[in-house]
């Protein structure tokens, strides 16, 4: 039972997943191709670690994605593409900002969820043997 109550939340965590990206591609593709067109619904930037490009066609998937190395380098970096492109504030794309829990971190604590499994189950039969004893 304890092994369940683990498992099926995590696997149901990675089969619904939607942060893996589609496609990988670099700042200065997105500059040039996608940097204020119509076609952006939105930039989200994820733990300060990557920004995820949604499209018009399909808003709730991420369709392209890249590397950043902070949220205060990539504003920077925005802002000046919007300047030297001549792109005026009101087609600027909304950016969002946010933090998801890595897969990783969850991980590390199945080790302890299944000690205290073990501990409990071990409490659960001294109880029951002592109310047959006593």
């Amino acid at each position: 039972f304890a092994a369940a109550t683990i498992a099926i939340p995590l696997l149901m965590s990675y089969l619904m997943d939607d942060r893996v990206p589609e496609k990988e591609t670099a700042w200065q593709s997105f500059r040039e191709t996608l940097l204020g067109s119509e076609a952006v619904d939105r930039l989200v930037v994820v733990n300060d670690q990557f920004v995820g490009i949604y499209l018009r066609s399909n808003p709730s998937v991420i369709s392209h994605w890249f590397s950043v190395s902070s949220a205060t380098e990539f504003e920077q970096r925005l802002q000046e593409a919007y300047s030297l492109k001549d792109i005026p504030p009101s087609q600027w794309h909304t950016v969002k900002y946010h933090e998801q829990a890595e897969p990783e971190g969850i991980l590390r604590f199945i080790p302890t969820l299944g000690y205290m499994a073990i501990l409990l189950l071990a409490v659960e039969m001294y109880m029951r043997q002592r109310r047959m004893g006593g």
